[in-house]
């Protein structure tokens, strides 16, 4: 891929055992349909043309720990650039892991710790 696709985490800097916490997930990638509208169509069918292939995130999957807790499948409506944001409730220390997979079946990951705060 020409463009740089990579994803970074967020996590709150003060975490609790059994807190809810948020993470955000900013994946780089651009994502278009490659569709184009033609003014002169003379019927609904002829209005769309491919001008170029489509370009989008297919899906992202999170883990906690070594299980998978949920998966985003997504399509190339989504916006480029995407932010995606999500709770959890940190019941235990251990790696969040987002794993990214786009069109092409490229993929990135980005792995966070949680870990408490000793209080």
């Amino acid at each position: 891929m020409t463009e740089e696709f990579s994803v970074k985490l967020r996590l709150p800097r003060e975490i609790s055992e059994n807190e809810v916490i948020e993470i955000k997930a900013k994946i780089k990638h651009p994502s278009s349909t490659g569709l184009q509208l033609v003014q002169t169509a003379e019927n609904r069918y002829e209005r769309f043309v491919r001008s170029a292939p489509a370009v989008y995130v297919r899906t992202v999957e999170v883990l906690y720990g070594d299980k998978t807790i949920s998966t985003f499948h997504m399509n190339a409506a989504s916006s480029d650039n995407p932010l995606l944001a999500f709770k959890i409730r940190a019941v235990r220390e251990a790696p969040i892991k987002i794993v990214v997979t786009n069109h092409r079946k490229e993929t990135v990951s980005a792995s966070e710790l949680v870990a408490f705060n000793n209080a």
